[in-house]
C-alpha cells in the first residue's frame, strides 16, 4: 500500500513537472500568457503582429528552447509584482550567455509606452531591444550579453544589472536608483542619470550629449574609467577606486564631486574638459590630474587635499612632467573640501557569489612574465583580461578546469582578470605583467 501511494505521488509530481505550454510563430490576436498555463516554452521565433497586444501576467515563466527571439511589431506588456515576478530565461540544462536572442521590439511608435515591471531577464543576447517608449522598473537583468538597448525615450527605475557583458545603451531617458555591478562593460546613455550605484564593472558610464545630467551617483571599483564624458553636467557624484575617475572627450560642467582613490583622478586627452570646479580631487594613486593634451587647462577652485600649490603639483602630470604637454592652472585652490564630497561611500556587499568562489580558484604566477595559469575545481566557462582603461585584451571560452593564458605580447603593467565558472560564480582579481 505504501509503495502504491509513493508511486502515485511520484506520477502526480512528474505530471506537474512536465506540464508546459509550447509557443512559437505569429501571435495574430490579443493574447494573455497566464500563470495557470506557465511555464511557456518558446520552441521557435515568435512575432507579436501589428496592432496585437501580448499581456504576460504576474508569476509567468518563459523558457526559450533555442536561439529564438520574441519579436514585437505590436505591443507587449509584462507587469509582475513584488511577490510574483515574470521570468524570461533559457530552457537549457546548463544555461549560458546568449542562449536566446531576446525581446526585440520593432514597433516604431512614439504614442504607446510599453511596460516591463518586476521582470527577471537572463541568458539572452539582447534581453530587451526596443524602438518605442518604454518603462522598465523593479527588474533584474543578469547573465545577458546586453541588458537593454533603447532608441526612444526610456525610464529605467529601481532595476539591477548584474554580471552581463554590458548594460547596453539608452538613447534618451531616465536611469535612476539602479544597481549596476559586475558587468564586463558599463553602459552608454543620454538623459538623466541619478542616484545609481555603479560598481565593479569593466567601465562605468559613457555619454555624448550636452543635455545629459549625471547627478548623485556612486561610481566605484570599476577597473577602467568611472565616467567617460562627452558633454553634459556632472554634479554631486562620488567617483572612487576606479582605474581612472573621469576622462573627457568633450567639454562639460563638472562640480561638487568627490574624486578619490582612483588610479588617476581626472585624465584629459586632446579635449578641454570645460568648467571643472568645486570638486575634491585627492588621494588618487598615480595622479590627481593628468593633462595629456597640449592645451592650457584651468583646474582652479578645486580641493586637492593640500593647501599649497607645491604639494598639489606632486600629483599633477602636465608640462612640468613632459614638455610636450600643456600647463595646468591650479590657483586659487579651495582650502577645504566642498560640501558635495563624501567621507565614505556605501555599495552593496551581497548579490554576486564571488568571495567564496575566489577561495577555490588559483591564479599563478602573479606577477607573470609569459603565461599565467588558472585552476578551479569547477569548470571555467570564460576568461577575460582587461587593461587599466577597461579595454578587453584577451578572451577565451575553455570549459575546463585548467587554463593557460599567454600574456607575452602584453605591455608591462596592471591588468584585471575575470573568470566565469559554469555554476555562474564570477572571480575577479588583478594581475601584474612584468
Amino acid at each position: 500500500m505504501k509503495k502504491a501511494l509513493l508511486l502515485s505521488a511520484a506520477l502526480i509530481f512528474s505530471a506537474l513537472q512536465n506540464f508546459a505550454t509550447n509557443v512559437s510563430g505569429i501571435i495574430a490576436t490579443n493574447t494573455n500568457w497566464t500563470k495557470a498555463n506557465s511555464p511557456y516554452i518558446v520552441t521557435g521565433d515568435i512575432d507579436v503582429d501589428t496592432n496585437v497586444v501580448l499581456t504576460i501576467e504576474p508569476g509567468v515563466t518563459v523558457k526559450v528552447d533555442g536561439n529564438y527571439a520574441i519579436y514585437v511589431d505590436g505591443i507587449i506588456n509584462a507587469a509582475g509584482t513584488g511577490t510574483d515576478n515574470i521570468l524570461f530565461t533559457s530552457n537549457k540544462p546548463n544555461p549560458a550567455v546568449s542562449d536566446w536572442k531576446g525581446i526585440l521590439v520593432r514597433r516604431m511608435s512614439t504614442t504607446d509606452t510599453l511596460v516591463f515591471d518586476h521582470c527577471h531577464m537572463q541568458y539572452a543576447d539582447k534581453a530587451i531591444s526596443i524602438y518605442a517608449p518604454v518603462n522598465i522598473t523593479n527588474s533584474l537583468f543578469d547573465y545577458n550579453q546586453t541588458g537593454v538597448e533603447t532608441q526612444l525615450y526610456a525610464e529605467i527605475i529601481n532595476c539591477k544589472f548584474l554580471s552581463n557583458y554590458s548594460l547596453g545603451y539608452c538613447r534618451w531617458g531616465v536611469i535612476t536608483n539602479c544597481e549596476i555591478a559586475y558587468n564586463i562593460n558599463g553602459f552608454s546613455a543620454e538623459g538623466t542619470i541619478t542616484y545609481n550605484k555603479i560598481y565593479k564593472n569593466g567601465s562605468g558610464i559613457s555619454f555624448n550629449d550636452w543635455q545629459t545630467n549625471v547627478v548623485s551617483n556612486i561610481i566605484a571599483y570599476n577597473s577602467g574609467a568611472g565616467l567617460i564624458i562627452g558633454g553634459g553636467t556632472i554634479l554631486n557624484n562620488q567617483v572612487w577606486y576606479n582605474g581612472i575617475g573621469l576622462t573627457y572627450y568633450h567639454n562639460a560642467y563638472t562640480a561638487h564631486n568627490g574624486i578619490k582613490h582612483n588610479g588617476i583622478g581626472i585624465q584629459v586627452g586632446w579635449q578641454n574638459p570645460g568648467i571643472v570646479e568645486y570638486n575634491c580631487i585627492e588621494d588618487n594613486n598615480q595622479y590627481n590630474f593628468k593633462n595629456s593634451a597640449v592645451n592650457l587647462m584651468d583646474m582652479s577652485n578645486n580641493y586637492w587635499g593640500a593647501s599649497d600649490s607645491a604639494t598639489v603639483m606632486t600629483k599633477i602630470f602636465d608640462y612640468y612632467s613632459d614638455f610636450s604637454k600643456g600647463k595646468t592652472i591650479l590657483t586659487p585652490l579651495l582650502q577645504s573640501e566642498d560640501s558635495g564630497c563624501a567621507a565614505t561611500i556605501d555599495i552593496p556587499t551581497t548579490g554576486i557569489k564571488e568571495t567564496a568562489a575566489a577561495n577555490d580558484v588559483k591564479v599563478y604566477p602573479n606577477p607573470a612574465n609569459t603565461n599565467f595559469f588558472i585552476e578551479s575545481p569547477m569548470p571555467i566557462s570564460r576568461v577575460i583580461l582587461y587593461d587599466i582603461t577597461g579595454k578587453q585584451v584577451f578572451v577565451d571560452n575553455p570549459v575546463k578546469n585548467n587554463v593557460s593564458v599567454d600574456v607575452s605580447a602584453l605591455t608591462q603593467g596592471l591588468y584585471l582578470y575575470r573568470v566565469y565558472l559554469t555554476n555562474n560564480n564570477i572571480v575577479t582579481g588583478k594581475l601584474i605583467k612584468n
